[in-house]
């Protein structure tokens, strides 16, 4: 099964936390459908996420979908790269 991952960042604000919202969708020709949606606060929360998701779905299997905010932030590009074993001088 195809799944695509989109990552995007909040801005941190006066009174608001900055978080890391993922999603994961079911990529296929005719039906494309949100399979999960998480909200986390912090790098390692992800990183176990990814982790389980890789296991689940394969690392082979999972795209990312490399928008030009998530390549300009290098910590959570280079997060992300290491737990889907995917080359970050390949998308950056």
């Amino acid at each position: 099964m195809a799944v695509e991952l989109v990552v995007s960042c909040s801005e941190p604000g006066d009174r608001t936390q900055p978080w890391i919202e993922a999603l994961l969708w079911f990529v296929a020709s005719e039906n494309t459908r949100l399979l999960e949606s998480q909200r986390f606060t912090g790098g390692a929360e992800l990183r176990v996420w990814l982790k389980a998701i890789a296991a689940e779905h394969g690392r082979g299997n999972i795209s990312v979908r490399w928008t030009d905010k998530l390549k300009a932030n290098f910590a959570l590009s280079h997060l992300i790269a290491a737990c889907l074993d995917v080359s970050v001088s390949s998308v950056l």
